[in-house]
């Protein structure tokens, strides 16, 4: 079982402004809680025992809430991967790749959230035993609850998905499973990428591979989101 996550939590939110101007978005308030809070609860409900989170914008608070979680889950070890410039997703999780001692491990959005009777890192787990290979959690754009619905990804007739299929109906939750050897697809000599830039290549090679999540995901994009979602 996979049980090491990373949370990615360095972002400026901008969208958020002007909560995220004294505030990281992953830490604003949502259903009583922070955000990565839910997502941490989670994790370690389904068994993980490794959680990193990284920072950078307002970082002091990501890692003061990362010391709350130590006290709250002891026998989770939490790390913080500490940024002094902004990395983007795929630089982050460079950064910490040294953390997980080369086993696949879950990436999870700091500022998502969802509701769903079936948990989500089994579904990945079990999708990462069959295809050895990068997999992202998306679902029916009827699933997604806010005001803009975009599809990302369509599904192919073997599981793999595709961003650049004019049918794309499927959006992505920000949930996936990698593989510490995904630097290899990285775009040469950047230190800063995003993750998209790094699935782009793997889909190229057929190896990009979606699991269909049938709960409800909240896209929380701007202030309004966290009030009416």
């Amino acid at each position: 079982m996979i049980d090491q996550a990373m949370i990615l939590a360095a972002g400026f939110g901008k969208r958020m402004y002007p909560l995220t101007e004294v505030t990281p978005k992953p830490l604003l308030v949502f259903k009583g809680r922070p955000i990565i809070d839910w997502s941490i609860e989670k994790l370690v409900k389904f068994g993980v025992k490794k959680i990193v989170i990284n920072g950078y914008h307002l970082k002091d608070q990501i890692e003061r809430f990362i010391h709350e979680k130590e006290k709250q889950y002891p026998l989770v070890q939490f790390i913080f991967s500490e940024e002094n410039e902004i990395l983007e997703t795929g630089g982050g999780v460079e950064k910490a790749l040294s953390y997980f001692n080369e086993k696949p491990f879950f990436v999870v959005n700091g500022d998502s959230y969802w509701e769903s009777d079936t948990c989500v890192f089994s579904q990945l787990n079990c999708a990462w035993d069959k295809n050895k290979s990068t997999t992202l959690m998306v679902c029916p754009l009827e699933n997604v609850n806010c005001c803009v619905k975009n599809g990302d990804y369509y599904f192919n007739s073997d599981r793999t998905i595709s961003r650049f299929d004019v049918r794309k109906n499927k959006q992505y939750i920000g949930v996936n499973i990698s593989a510490t050897n995904f630097y290899k697809y990285k775009p040469h000599t950047k230190r800063c990428f995003t993750l998209r830039d790094i699935w782009d290549e793997i889909e190229k090679e057929a190896k990009l591979f979606g699991e269909e999540f049938n709960g409800k995901w909240y896209h929380l994009s701007t202030p309004e989101d966290l009030e009416t979602c």
